[in-house]
């Protein structure tokens, strides 16, 4: 009898096992309610030849694709958060009362890994960048952050993320250098925090409608614009509302939540058809608005827009970085420029710098040193990368040096500088020089904008401690397309303030600032580093001399200067651009 009963328990516990796996061609398709996208079922082989990834791929597969998963996830959740208290997803905080946070936004609620001084100056100068080029287009400008929940709801985290809270995060620090740099800011965490009432959701990661119709009405009235406010206006309350935090942890039973519905009905409309407010590119048009707006958002702007939309005649919103801003606006012919970004993802426009040309700068310097030193690396919106190829502190080499130095000079001359010919790319020039200089530019277009700089960037050879560049690499792109060249790069931190700026002159003639901006670097980030896009015409020769500069106090120090590739018109890129 004993036997009999282990070997029923055996059959059961094996047959419980294999059920999600047996059943799997029978339960339906999966579908994520996280926010990723499911493993998808592998292939044998890849264009090497046989995958050999492929067990670990399939174990991936398995793990989001078996039979009954979403049931399970919820059965897990619901037991580790009603009896324990504590969330089974990782990107979910389970609080109190029932509410949840983004896990995101806990480093911020803490205090703990926080941009630099630099990181912060990076963003508050290219901002400013931004503001002054649209301004002198007559085009008004305004920057906003949506706070976190728990910045303004903390009371509901639980008590062991409780333990360390500090005002001194990312937003607060911020500020200050927003008003400083002159940037038209308004500062939305406050008008929130002045309220009575809860306007953002138990169970999502946003605010509620009656949040975003006070945000928009704050965001309108600081740029003067026209519109008929939402404070006052009646409303019903329905209990329909699935938060995305909600969905995620318990994809099978979510609870709805109030929504505040407004009786007044909304007047724009959607221009293309539209699959929901979070679409990437959404345009709208209302017969009562006036003007015409470009917006930079990100998830908060999904309920902002209809009562942003309903203020202006003509309306273009847009996600994904990096903002390809003159495209845009000649898209919308905006005379109003937003750009709203989430408290959580202020490292975000760090890393991110609009594509707009370079604004020419006047500087007042006399004959700046030369012995600091930059390692500048390559661009990524472009698939094509033209080599900066020069030495610290020398006249920059001719076409003739360029590809003979290599004999010419002993290895471990200080002064050395190894440059080859690609042989599959002729007219581009791969540089390798000393440990402190690896420069690059690279071609990009406005077509790219959507791509993120990580996508397509270049690999460099070895890198120094500090994450920043050694030596150069010929592992370059084959094909130049688009209308600029973008040109970034890192420069030694030591020769780096938090407030410096960075130029870089070209042939001896105009001078342009670079947007300051951290860049990544094989998991590294670089604060100390620069973006700037210059027309392809901007580089009218084979070989243009490029400078770059950086100024700390009204003090001007050289720190790079070599040769830049470049001669090549728009059309020898492409056939029929317009």
């Amino acid at each position: 009898m004993k036997k009999f009963i282990r070997i029923f328990y055996s059959v059961i516990f094996f047959g419980a096992c294999l059920l999600p796996f047996a059943a799997m061609p029978f339960a339906g398709e999966e579908t994520s309610l996280e926010n990723r996208e499911l493993a998808s079922f592998p292939s044998l082989t890849t264009e090497e030849g046989i995958n050999t990834e492929f067990l670990s791929e399939a174990g991936a597969y398995f793990q989001d694709h078996f039979a009954f998963r979403s049931k399970l996830v919820t059965a897990n959740a619901l037991l580790r958060g009603k009896l324990l208290g504590v969330s089974a997803e990782d990107g979910v905080i389970q609080g109190t009362d029932g509410w949840l946070y983004y896990s995101d936004s806990l480093d911020d609620y803490q205090g703990k890994n926080l941009l630099s001084g630099r990181s912060l100056f990076n963003i508050a100068h290219s901002t400013a960048m931004v503001q002054a080029d649209l301004e002198a287009q007559n085009i008004r400008f305004l920057f906003t952050v949506a706070a976190n929940k728990n910045s303004l709801y903390g009371e509901h985290m639980p008590y062991y993320d409780s333990l360390v809270i500090t005002e001194e995060n990312n937003l607060a620090r911020l500020e200050p250098l927003l008003e400083k740099e002159g940037v038209n800011y308004l500062d939305l965490k406050t008008v929130f925090q002045n309220q009575d009432e809860v306007l953002y959701h138990k169970r999502d990661s946003h605010w509620n409608n009656k949040g975003a119709a006070l945000a928009a009405d704050e965001i309108l009235a600081a740029l003067d614009q026209e519109h008929d406010p939402w404070a006052g206006e009646p409303y019903t309350v329905r209990t329909d509302f699935v938060g995305d935090l909600d969905a995620m942890l318990y994809p099978d039973a979510p609870t709805p939540e109030d929504e505040i519905y407004y009786d007044r009905e909304h007047t724009y409309s959607y221009v293309e058809e539209v699959e929901s407010n979070f679409d990437p590119k959404i345009t709208t048009e209302c017969p009562d608005g006036t003007g015409s707006l470009v917006m930079y958002r990100d998830s908060f702007g999904n309920a902002l827009l209809p009562f942003i939309a309903d203020a202006y005649a003509n309306a273009y919103f847009l996600r994904g970085e990096p903002y390809n801003l003159y495209a845009d606006l000649d898209t919308a012919l905006a005379d109003t420029v937003i750009i709203e970004r989430a408290e959580r993802f202020l490292p975000n426009v760090a890393a991110n710098p609009p594509v707009m040309p370079a604004p020419v700068a006047e500087l007042d310097m006399d004959a700046p040193g030369t012995d600091a030193a930059a390692s500048i690396i390559g661009g990524a919106d472009g698939p094509t990368s033209i080599f900066l190829a020069g030495k610290l502190g020398q006249t920059p080499p001719t076409a003739e040096q360029d590809t003979n130095t290599q004999d010419a000079v002993e290895p471990d001359t200080e002064t050395s500088d190894i440059a080859a010919e690609p042989e599959e790319n002729p007219g581009v020039t791969a540089a390798k020089t000393d440990e402190k200089l690896d420069v690059k530019a690279a071609v990009d277009s406005e077509e790219n904008s959507d791509v993120t700089n990580s996508e397509s960037a270049v690999e460099m050879d070895e890198k120094s401690d500090k994450g920043i560049s050694e030596d150069g690499t010929n592992e370059i792109a084959a094909e130049p397309w688009g209308i600029y060249y973008q040109i970034q790069g890192c420069i030694d931190p030591q020769y780096v303030a938090d407030d410096s700026r960075i130029y870089v002159r070209i042939n001896n003639n105009l001078t342009y600032e670079a947007f300051p901006a951290d860049l990544e670097r094989d998991g590294n980030t670089c604060d100390t580093a620069f973006v700037m896009y210059l027309y392809i015409e901007e580089l009218p020769f084979e070989e243009n001399t490029a400078e770059v500069i950086v100024e700390t106090d009204g003090d001007f120090e050289t720190v790079y200067t070599g040769v830049l590739r470049g001669g090549m018109a728009a059309e020898d890129y492409f056939e029929g651009y317009d």
